[in-house]
């Protein structure tokens, strides 16, 4: 395996790596706060 092989299967590691911590976020997100509350604009209450 040459350099280049190597970098290409790190990227796609990296790639689902940061895919799955996406997606436990959204997970946990979601379970933390309301729909209202992601919905919802507080700029300008001040």
């Amino acid at each position: 395996m040459d350099f280049w092989s190597a970098l290409e299967y790190g990227a796609w590691g990296l790639s689902i790596v940061l895919i799955g911590w996406m997606l436990v976020d959204a997970r946990f997100v979601s379970t933390t706060y309301g729909e209202d509350f992601l919905l919802s604009s507080r700029e300008g209450d001040e």
